[in-house]
């Protein structure tokens, strides 16, 4: 009598675990596995490398991306600058025009005042002269 259990020598004259059942299958898996195995090492090796050199282009985009994006913000920075530089030269041109024209409009009003009191002291001395000519634009025509 043998010592392999009888549902063995059941299996195996059935050719489940003979040479061409499952367990000479898992066998042969094994030995065709372990021939591509080093073949499986070098493909997982070069989906890392493409992985890693994919992840690298992206990051020097991403790089250049920035570099682009702060030189343009940097010429916008300038640009805002000199804007600003003609702006205040703008309003300080506009400031100065507006005390001119004050001050212009104040020596009209002294004028103007003189203007009627000098008529005024020649008609009370006896003088015939017209009204003094208007110092401002008459406000009614365009």
């Amino acid at each position: 009598m043998s010592n392999i259990p009888d549902w063995i020598t059941q299996l195996s004259a059935g050719g489940v675990l003979g040479a061409g059942g499952v367990l000479g299958g898992l066998l042969a898996g094994g030995a065709a596995w372990r021939r591509s195995k080093p073949e499986a090492r070098k493909a997982a090796a070069e989906a890392k490398k493409a992985e890693a050199d994919a992840a690298r282009a992206l990051a020097d985009s991403a790089v250049a991306l920035g570099d682009a994006a702060t030189g343009i913000a940097q010429g916008v920075q300038g640009q805002l600058a000199a804007l600003r530089g003609e702006v205040d030269a703008v309003k300080a041109r506009e400031a100065d025009r507006d005390r001119r024209d004050a001050e212009q409009v104040r020596l009209l009003r002294v004028h103007e005042d003189w203007d009627h009191a000098v008529v005024t002291a020649v008609r009370d001395l006896g003088g015939d002269v017209p009204d003094p000519p208007p110092l401002y634009p008459d406000p009614n025509q365009t």
